[in-house]
């Protein structure tokens, strides 16, 4: 006899796979709920434990998603162009899995934008855990090589801030 694999409840996405987010998701896994976990493979931080392992019940599932060329941090423009690569795996990824919450944390902005965006085409919940104003570091860092561009850049990722 063969069971149906239950529909995910709750999609947690951290995009650089903190052990926080997967203790969460791994705790509510085990509270019965159906979870998956997803993570973005190619960004170099600390990692928690975001595979899967033998202890995990069966309500968890986790995957990291990665990209067709290696992360470049490094390089504004490569890295905008491959952030939002990585929007468009995980918006496909939480469309396939359908569920009932997207609880995303520590994303650029454009995968969170493009999160929620999913989360509308499947009429699921979206949760942006917000950690650190991105905002506020990103007109400080374009501020730096081009004064106006790094005003422009800050008030138009606080109003998305705010959006999201």
């Amino acid at each position: 006899m063969t069971t149906t694999p239950r529909p995910t409840e709750i999609l947690f996405h951290d995009y650089g796979g903190h052990a926080f987010t997967a203790q969460i998701a791994r705790h509510l896994a085990r509270k019965g709920l159906s979870t998956a976990y997803v993570s973005f493979a190619g960004f170099a931080t600390p990692k928690g434990r975001v595979g899967m392992n033998e202890a995990d019940p069966a309500t968890f599932r986790a995957e990291e998603l990665d990209l067709s060329e290696p992360f470049d941090k490094d390089n504004l423009l490569k890295r905008r162009r491959q952030q939002l690569e990585y929007a468009r795996l995980a918006a496909a990824k939480v469309i396939a899995e359908r569920p009932r919450i997207v609880v995303s944390s520590t994303s650029p902005l454009e995968v969170q934008s493009h999160l929620l965006a999913a989360c509308r085409k499947i009429d699921a919940k979206f949760v942006f855990w917000l950690q650190d104003l991105h905002s506020e570091a990103i007109g400080r860092i374009i501020g730096r090589r081009v004064p106006l561009l790094g005003a422009a850049a800050k008030q138009y990722y606080a109003w998305l801030e705010a959006r999201l």
